[in-house]
Parts: C-alpha cells; sequence; structure tokens
C-alpha cells in the first residue's frame, strides 16, 4: 500500500500505470527499500530475474531509492587535493546559476549473477528550469508514457504547486523564499533523482557532497559523448559515485553512476545478493543563464484536475490513544531505560533513528532544543537508536556535537514494538502513559511542529489534573 505521506518514501503512484504493466503481481514481493537517500537494499525471493526486465528496473529504481540522507560513515573522509578542488569548482558553479534549464534521464542496470543478462531500462526522465530566487519547474515522465507527464511541480514564486496526473488531484501551498526548500514544500520524494535535484537547488551542495563521504579521488579525464570531461570518484561505505563533468572554467555536470556495489554488504537471511546495481543519471540539453520562457512557471490546472489539502488523508497510527508499549533497554552511556519509570512523571519523546538517515541528523539537533526548552515541564527526550554498534552511535554524536541519552535497540525489539518502518519516527507520550502523538519523517519546519504538539501535550495533561477530584481525608 503506499505510504500515509510522501514524505522521506518513494510513491509508486507518482507515475503513470503503464510503468507497471506486465509486472507479476508476485514480483512486488522481491523488495525492500530503506529511506538512505541514493543508497539501495533489494531482496530477491524469485527468478529468473531477467524475465521481466523493464518491469522490474521500474520498480528498483522506484521502490528501491528513497529520498532520505546519504549511507556512509562518519570518520573524516579522506581527500585528494586535486578532488576537493572539483568539488568545490562543481558547487561554485551550481550556487552561481542565476536561471538554468536541462533534461535529466535515469537508466538502471541490474545483473544477478555473473552468467545472466543484466537488465537494463530507461526508467524516467525529467524536465528542470530554475530561475532566481525561487521559481521552478519540475515535469517527471516514465519511459513507458512519455508526454504524459506522470508528475508536476511548479512555484511561480508566490505558491507551490503539486501535480499528481495518476490521481488528477493538485495540491498549492506557499512558496518559500529560496529555491532550495521548494520540493520539500510539494512534499514529494523522488530517490535518487530527487537527491540531484537537491544538489541542482541546494545553496551548499559542497555539504551535500560530503554527507557520509569516505574518500574522493581524480579519476582523470575521459571523453563523454562530445563533451571533454573530468571524472570525479566519492566512495562511501556501501555505495560509490562517480561525477562527469566538463573540463575547464565551467564544470557542467554531465553525468553521475551510483554502483551499489553488493559484494561489500554481507548475505541477508541467506537470499542471493545481486552481483550488479547501478544508476545512471544524465544531464543532457543544458541551457545556462539564458532567458527562459515566463510560462514555464505558470500553473493551470488540466480539465478535470482537482484541487486537494492533501493527497492523503492521513490515517492514525495505531499507537496513538493506546497505552505506550513497555520496553527496557541499555542506555548509550550506561545503566537502563525503563519507559513504565516515566508514567505519572515525565512527557517522554521517543525519536527512533539510526546513523545512516540524513533526516535524523537534521531532526535530532531540532529535537534536543525544543526538549531542553521544555525540560522544566516535565519533558524528557530519548533517542532510540536502530541495530547500531555503540562505536559508531558514540562517533556520531560527538562529530555532531550532541548530547542525547540514548537506548539502544541493538536487535530490533522495540522497533517492531513501535511499528517503526522509516526513520526518523517521533513518539510523544503523555504522562499518563498513553500515546498522543506519532510522526514519521521530518519537515523544515519541525521545530514549531514539535513545539505545537508539546504544547497541545502539556496543556492536556494540565487539564486532567484540573479535573481529578480532591482527595478526601478522615479527617473531613
Amino acid at each position: 500500500p503506499p505510504p500515509s505521506s510522501l514524505h522521506g518514501s518513494c510513491f509508486i503512484g507518482l507515475l503513470p500505470q503503464a510503468t507497471f504493466r506486465g509486472l507479476p503481481s508476485r514480483f512486488l514481493k522481491l523488495f525492500r527499500g530503506r529511506a538512505a537517500g541514493p543508497r539501495m537494499s533489494l531482496r530477491l525471493t524469485w527468478k529468473p530475474l531477467a524475465t521481466n526486465a523493464r518491469a522490474l528496473a521500474s520498480v528498483v529504481l522506484l521502490l528501491g531509492l528513497s529520498g532520505g540522507g546519504l549511507a556512509g560513515q562518519e570518520a573524516t573522509p579522506k581527500i585528494e587535493p586535486r578532488a576537493d578542488q572539483m568539488i568545490r569548482a562543481l558547487s561554485d558553479f551550481l550556487v552561481g546559476l542565476d536561471r538554468f534549464q536541462l533534461e535529466m534521464t535515469l537508466s538502471g542496470m541490474v545483473q544477478e549473477g555473473a552468467d545472466d543478462p543484466p537488465a537494463t531500462v530507461v526508467d524516467s526522465r525529467f524536465l528542470v528550469a530554475m530561475e532566481r530566487p525561487n521559481k521552478l519547474c519540475v515535469l517527471a515522465e516514465a519511459a513507458a508514457d512519455p508526454g504524459r507527464g506522470g508528475l508536476k511541480v511548479v512555484c511561480d514564486g508566490d505558491k507551490v504547486y503539486t501535480y499528481v496526473a495518476s490521481a488528477k488531484k493538485y495540491t498549492v501551498k506557499d512558496a518559500p523564499p529560496q529555491r532550495d526548500g521548494i520540493m520539500q514544500t510539494a512534499g514529494v520524494s523522488m530517490g535518487l533523482m530527487g537527491w540531484c535535484l537537491d544538489l541542482l537547488l541546494t545553496r551548499q551542495p559542497y555539504e551535500l557532497l560530503l554527507i557520509g563521504l569516505a574518500e574522493a579521488r581524480y579519476a582523470g579525464p575521459v571523453k563523454l559523448g562530445d563533451f571533454e570531461c573530468d571524472r570525479l570518484e566519492l566512495n562511501h561505505e556501501q555505495f560509490d559515485m562517480q561525477f562527469w563533468m566538463d573540463v575547464g572554467q565551467r564544470p557542467v555536470l554531465r553525468q553521475v553512476v551510483v554502483d551499489y556495489a553488493p559484494a561489500r554488504k554481507p548475505p541477508v537471511d541467506g537470499q542471493p545478493q545481486l552481483t550488479r546495481k547501478e544508476v545512471t543519471i544524465r544531464f543532457n540539453n543544458w541551457q545556462i543563464n539564458s532567458e527562459l520562457p515566463k510560462e514555464q512557471f505558470v500553473f493551470s490546472p488540466p480539465s478535470g484536475a482537482t484541487k486537494v489539502r492533501s493527497f492523503f488523508e492521513k490515517p492514525k497510527h495505531p499507537l496513538v490513544d493506546r497505552p505506550a508499549p513497555e520496553f527496557t533497554l541499555n542506555l548509550l552511556e550506561g545503566g537502563k531505560f525503563d519507559v513504565a519509570e516515566h508514567r505519572n512523571k515525565h512527557v517522554v519523546i521517543l525519536e527512533f533513528w539510526a546513523t545512516w538517515c540524513g533526516p535524523c541528523v537534521y531532526a535530532l539537533p531540532v529535537l534536543q532544543k525544543v526538549a531542553e526548552a521544555y525540560r522544566d515541564q516535565g519533558v524528557v527526550l530519548y533517542a532510540v537508536n536502530l541495530r547500531e554498534p555503540r562505536y559508531r552511535v558514540s562517533s556520531f554524536l560527538e562529530h555532531h556535537k550532541l548530547k542525547l541519552s540514548v537506548p539502544l535497540d541493538t536487535y530490533g525489539q522495540v522497533q517492531r514494538l513501535y511499528r517503526v518502518g522509516n526513520v526518523p519516527q517521533t513518539v510523544v507520550i503523555g504522562a499518563d502513559g498513553i500515546v498522543k502523538h506519532v510522526q514519521v519523517g521530518v519537515s523544515q519546519r519541525l521545530e514549531k511542529y514539535l513545539t505545537a504538539v508539546l504544547e497541545m501535550v502539556l496543556s492536556e495533561s494540565k487539564a486532567a489534573r484540573m479535573e481529578e477530584p480532591a482527595e478526601i481525608t478522615n479527617n473531613e
């Protein structure tokens, strides 16, 4: 079933259904994606893989990739001087663009065994136009249905319009002041394509490229079609990235290849691992700092389209209004954490997270700030780490200068109790021990949103105490 929110996960309904035409229903059981940016995990339980290459690759690219943070290690990256120059030159080039237009295409290659033929498909095409400070047009199409437009995001500088063709619905939201907040405002996540869009639009591309980076090196000059390019290699813990950009003073980005190198990963529950998984993004038909048609940044609802507040009515999480599941975990700093001990004493925020999760990196400092502001009102924060060793968690907290109390869910028992499918997941438990709120994912308004939730929970607790009958003593 589709996720309740477009934040932090890929949504199959954004592209026309023809993308998946001919896909056996049992094939949908093959995949298990994780929200880790360009990271992709894939579990195979059925053969032959090459039976329906187009449908397979479409699902791999749409379901296996999600828009969280880059997976990687927290150690200081090893960056060659020439590689650092290239990263900075690319960053300066992207930040300096006043306007641009280009076409982005995505293709994926999956090969199960050395003797099996690779399955290759061109999955999707994005048409992108941007004009400072905050005008944007993104049109996403599936290769199976060119011209139909599966998803369209338009920002005219005042409003952000998001149209989903398969649903014939669109939303309208206030535009952010800068271009790098538009796609988050639109509320859509598009996997690796979305990450590449972030790279084009962010005001801090250098910092984005360094997230999770282990090593960067210059791989030499190479010819890519008609272009003379320099090649940059960025290696991460579980995948490698290669960038092709023009030689010279204007390093126009031409291609990005992500190699998921599954040979580095151990077998998963005895399931066969793919020998090759590669995704290629090509950046074609650049128009740089030239005048763009004004109509590109104007949205006109298609005939029959309906304006809605949200593409989904978000269902209430099954934990809300129920007693918080009880558990005890070891704390990173020593000692035990027992959630039941806080009943009738504190409002508890449980933040489920992992070091590889990019949105968690953003959320944890915000949660720490908000919890500290409400500490005198009985609010406590516990950041429950999922399935990671102590040394990695300690290194992460030290690197990001975070002072958090961290229960270690080493084996995932609490993850299952609290139905954590994606991270980050925030659970707010009232002083009465009842789950008041569950939020999956983050937004730019996290601080204001969490503050409003805590104000509501604390006011409910205060009202409940006022309604309690006074204790009658024998003297009375």
